[in-house]
Order: C-alpha cells, then structure tokens, then sequence
C-alpha cells in the first residue's frame, strides 16, 4: 500500500523548499539540473500529429498501422535529430515532438528547415504507402516560442526523471500541430501552424514569411503555409 504518510512528508519537504530560477542564454547540460532549482531560458518547439488517427487506426489492419506509424515516427526522429540546437526528441503516441534551443532568431530558421522536410517527407510517404496499397496520411506540424521554466521532475533516487517544459512553448506547438491541415471555422489550415510570437521573430526572413499567412481562429491569430522544398518535392514526383 502506497505510505501516504511518509508522502506527506516528501510532498511539505518539496512545498516548503526554496526554488532558485536561473535565466541562460542557453538550455544548459543535464548537470545543471537539480530537484531544487529551475532555469528559464527561450526554448522553441515543433510538433507533428497525424490527422484522424483514430479513423485510421480503426480502419486497418495491425499490421499495416505498425509499418505506417514506425515509417513515420522513425524518419521524422532521424529529421529532428540531425538538428544542430535539438534538445529532446519525443514520441506521444501517433505524435513525434522536438525541442530546441534558441539564442537567436537565426535559430528559427533551423526549425522552419526541419518542418519544411517533415512537410516533404509526408508526400514521400504517401507515394511508398500508395504503392503498398496503404492509405495516405496527412499531418498538422505545429510551431511554437516562448522563454519558459524548465526543471527536472520525478523521484529522487529512484532513476525516473524527466525535464519538464512548463510554459507556451510547448502547449502553443501541440496546439497548433490539432489545427493543421484541416478546417477550422470554414477556413482552411495548411499543414505548418505558428504561433504569432514565433512568426514575429521572423519577420526580417521574407524568403519565410511569404510562405506564410495569417488566420483569425477562437480569438487567436495563427500563421499558417504549406512549405516544401521544391528539389524534393520534384524529386518525389519524378524518381522516388
């Protein structure tokens, strides 16, 4: 039976504990991370979610969604990870996320990169999933920014522990990645959606921000495209 007693006595040692914030230009190592402190520090983040899994999960085979879903978790992992400012790398269910590190805006650009070949990588996909005779898919890849707190949560001494992003960061890109490629109030989506902090720090790239425009949605306004590279693009409809 779980000690609640001696629970109550973790739980007052954690409420009653000082907890020093730092900020940092830069999400720093692991190391820097204790049970006690916390670091604040701008942090970027993307998110890929598959539209109408359920359907899609109901509607086929085991076997076909297996093959589908590791196609797709393992490229995009292979995507983020091969960032320069990549700090985590997550899967949550049908749903494959990034963290970045940010300094500056020229950062952005790293993560716009990585959107745009996950954006392409799809149209690859749905070519290979075709000739399978597997169904398409279609993704909403959700963009966010904020300078948030991070700690390190879980239990001591027990080995299970995890960063935790407590912020807009996060939240604005799992959100955005739920609009994406849909409708949502009558007004269609594309696949890429950011939030208006993170398409403000872009602002000075017009070779990105033409790609983009701007949507009014439940009292928000969102930044919304459907970038691709154009040599992969041509390449998949041409040689893959």
């Amino acid at each position: 039976m779980y000690d609640y007693k001696e629970g109550k006595k973790r739980i007052n040692e954690i409420l009653n504990s000082s907890v020093p914030v730092e900020s940092k230009t830069h999400i720093p190592s692991e190391a820097t991370f204790t049970y006690e402190n916390g670091i604040k520090s701008w942090v970027g983040s993307l998110f890929v979610d598959i539209r109408k899994s359920t359907e899609l999960f109901n509607d086929n085979d085991d076997i076909t969604i297996s093959k589908m879903i590791r196609s797709f978790s393992s490229e995009i992992v292979e995507i983020l990870n091969s960032s320069s400012i990549i700090k985590e790398v997550g899967i949550r269910g049908d749903c494959v996320y990034g963290i970045y590190d940010i300094v500056d805006k020229d950062d952005l650009k790293i993560i716009l990169s990585d959107a745009t070949n996950i954006n392409c990588l799809i149209l690859l996909l749905n070519k290979l999933f075709e000739r399978k005779g597997f169904p398409k898919i279609s993704v909403g890849i959700g963009l966010g920014l904020n300078e948030d707190l991070i700690i390190k949560s879980g239990r001591k001494g027990t080995g299970i522990n995890d960063k935790i992003w407590i912020g807009k960061a996060v939240i604005d890109a799992c959100n955005n990645a739920n609009l994406g490629s849909k409708y949502n109030a009558g007004s269609w989506f594309g696949s890429v959606v950011m939030s208006s902090l993170f398409y403000s720090n872009i602002s000075d790239y017009e070779d990105w921000t033409k790609l983009f425009s701007s949507k009014y949605y439940n009292f928000k306004t969102y930044y919304v495209g459907n970038p691709v590279f154009i040599e992969f693009e041509r390449w998949v409809n041409e040689d893959a």
